[in-house]
């Protein structure tokens, strides 16, 4: 007798642990990326026209990108608090970068905090061949390669290690 009490016990715990197992687990998600992406698409006017995966019909219907954005500022190494290592916080940045697929460039506008307070307006215009900038993007003194442009901005080629740095980060978003 005592026998079957313990398999009717041991039977309903099974029964009872499956429907536990059975309503605790997850449910399948609604959309995948790529219903997502597709659906992002679909919003800015392309629907089915592009295709994600980066083939003929998408270099055809998407030609330029512009992305706009902020984000907030400051120096690490340069902290003002032992207990608040994001100190000085500068403040918030904001930029426009454009995208030419057509021609594979670059344009970013930025508009960035100066560390003793103001702000540094300057753009970023690059490719895989080089880069260039125009107006003042250093806190301190302009590189010594800088030139007046035509309408008496500074302005600078980019260095090799901020090229090779713009180009790998440009290669993740896209």
């Amino acid at each position: 007798m005592r026998t079957n009490t313990i398999r009717v016990a041991v039977a309903a715990l099974a029964g009872a642990s499956m429907f536990v197992l059975a309503v605790a687990a997850p449910a399948a998600p609604a959309s995948t990326p790529q219903d997502l992406v597709e659906q992002a698409y679909g919003a800015m006017g392309l629907g089915g026209e592009y295709q994600v995966d980066g083939g003929a019909q998408a270099r055809a219907t998407l030609v330029a990108l512009v992305t706009k954005g902020t984000m907030q500022q400051w120096d690490p190494g340069e902290s003002e608090s032992v207990a608040d290592l994001t100190k000085p916080d500068w403040g918030t940045a904001t930029f426009t970068d454009t995208w030419d697929r057509s021609k594979e460039t670059h344009r970013t506008e930025w508009v960035r905090p100066r560390a003793g307070g103001g702000t540094r307006n300057y753009t970023e215009v690059f490719s895989s061949d080089g880069g260039y900038v125009f107006g003042n993007d250093v806190n301190g003194a302009m590189p010594r390669r800088t030139v007046q442009t035509a309408n008496n901005q500074p302005g600078h080629t980019m260095s090799s290690v901020r090229l090779t740095a713009l180009l790998r980060e440009e290669e993740r978003d896209h």
